[in-house]
């Protein structure tokens, strides 16, 4: 067997069982956004809560070692909240009294999802390879989880806003539109 061929398979299957479990979820969400659905508010904010809570974790880990890149953090999260400011689709309509969203269906959180998830897996396995490489790769860390926090979030909040100015009509719950 090719030696890089062996070394990959090596990676892949000594990654944790939980990293799996990650990557089946972001795949299932990403792919249910791929169609028009109604949600509840709560479901909305999924994604976008799992990419926040992500990269405020890797944030509050690298900064007690590293405070510096915070400041790296800071800078792709306002990047990535702008990606995600302009990929939001703008056809989301609400139901006000039950609480209910529509979004048009979209790859992007799958993509944008599935790219984090490659770049933060590759990032663990440079610091496995290369532990005395820490302090760069680091900010190469800080800025896929600012990135990803300010892109969900920004994604969130934009679609929160459209809900409120409408327009309002009754959604069933949990439906698959056409």
């Amino acid at each position: 067997m090719d030696p890089r061929l062996a070394g990959l398979m090596q990676i892949v299957t000594r990654a944790p069982w939980w990293v799996w479990l990650i990557l089946a979820v972001l795949l299932v969400l990403g792919l249910r956004r791929r169609r028009t659905r109604i949600m509840s508010l709560a479901r909305f904010a999924a994604l976008p809560a799992v990419f926040l809570v992500w990269g405020l974790i890797s944030l509050a880990l690298a900064a007690s070692i590293q405070p510096e890149v915070a400041a790296a953090w800071a800078l792709t999260a306002v990047i990535g909240a702008g990606a995600g400011w302009l990929v939001t689709p703008s056809g989301i309509r609400g139901d006000q009294q039950r609480r209910r969203i529509e979004v048009p269906g979209s790859t992007w959180p799958l993509a944008a999802s599935m790219t984090v998830f490659v770049l933060k897996y590759a990032v663990a396995i440079a610091l496995a390879i290369r532990p005395d490489a820490r302090p760069s790769i680091a900010i190469l860390d800080m800025a896929v989880s600012g990135a990803s926090a300010g892109f969900f979030a920004a994604s969130w909040v934009r679609g929160l806003m459209l809900y409120r100015r409408g327009p309002h009509t009754p959604l069933e719950d949990d439906v698959v539109a056409a």
